[in-house]
């Protein structure tokens, strides 16, 4: 049909025009039909698998964060300082949580884990320092020797027993208790409210009651010191001589090095400050480090400057 066909039958009634068209489907088969459009199957982007994190990626990335930081000390915006402090703290957990994990696993394909964890008994810990000087805030990132975390450890082993005892840290607990009232004995004070309420677990202080004798001239003996300190020994390290006694023995030097070093001065005038049992059990690790490797005690000292003798 033609265009002025069409036209034509615009002067016809409504069923005329529907019967002419009818006449020619002709018109109508040559327009191509729209084909289907398929709809495209929705890709999920693979998402990559992140590389995995290593000592050394930790590493620079801390030193990384460590310059974020000095350049937000530059802008001087308190919470800029905080977020950049924030994050590179972060880095710097993680990084020696790992190392941690990594040695706590080396540890454990030993023979006896706690004898070589003792062994080392330190290890290089990360961390971010900021000191005041004349030129600003001076921002260092360095590695600074720590005790290994003898109680992270065991809790780490969890089923496989590392130590002799579970209330290892009871007897830990009860050494720092009977060393502190025994300073309190040495400065000449009545120790009866240490006794009363000196801050411990209930199985220490069941021991601690059992330690002291209040009545005596010296309630609390070196002998009482000195057995306690082999009971928390042989709990975490324990080397059978062959008589069922522990090849490790604490000695009075041993216990004199822990008298000494686990005391401060307290806050007021004439008081003594008293050690905490997290204090107690890293020097336990020091002396266990020390008794494994053959390590004597020895002084730290100013001495006097070199004087040539003269010659004869």
């Amino acid at each position: 049909m033609t265009a002025t066909a069409l036209k034509d039958l615009t002067h016809v009634s409504t069923d005329e025009q529907l019967d002419a068209l009818d006449s020619f489907p002709a018109l109508f088969e040559d327009v191509p039909e729209v084909p289907d459009i398929p709809k495209q199957a929705k890709v999920t982007p693979m998402k990559a698998k992140p590389e995995p994190v290593t000592l050394e990626a930790l590493k620079e990335q801390a030193s990384i964060e460590k310059m974020n930081v000095e350049n937000a000390l530059k802008s001087d915006a308190r919470s800029t300082v905080k977020v950049a402090l924030d994050k590179a703290q972060a880095t710097i957990k993680k990084y020696n949580d790992m190392l941690l994990q990594t040695l706590f696993d080396s540890f454990l394909q030993e023979k006896e884990p706690v004898y070589a964890f003792m062994k080392q008994g330190f290890f290089m810990k990360l961390r971010l320092a900021t000191t005041e000087g004349k030129e600003g805030t001076l921002v260092t990132l360095d590695e600074k020797s720590a005790f290994l975390p003898l109680a992270r450890f065991v809790t780490y082993a969890k089923e496989k027993k590392v130590v002799r005892s579970a209330s290892w840290q009871s007897k830990v607990q009860r050494v720092t208790a009977l060393l502190s009232i025994r300073a309190c004995q040495d400065i000449g004070q009545d120790i009866t409210q240490m006794l009363i309420d000196y801050d411990m677990d209930e199985k220490a202080r069941g021991m601690v009651k059992k330690d002291v004798q209040p009545r005596a001239k010296n309630p609390i003996s070196n002998t009482t010191l000195t057995t306690s300190m082999q009971d928390m020994l042989d709990d975490v390290l324990f080397t059978d001589n062959g008589k069922g006694q522990n090849t490790f023995k604490i000695v009075t030097p041993a216990l004199h090095y822990f008298m000494y070093i686990l005391f401060r001065r307290g806050s007021k005038v004439g008081t003594i400050a008293t050690p905490r049992a997290g204090t107690v059990e890293n020097y336990l690790v020091e002396l266990a480090h020390m008794m494994i490797n053959g390590i004597d005690f020895s002084m730290e000292y100013k001495k006097m400057q070199t004087v040539e003798k003269a010659v004869a």
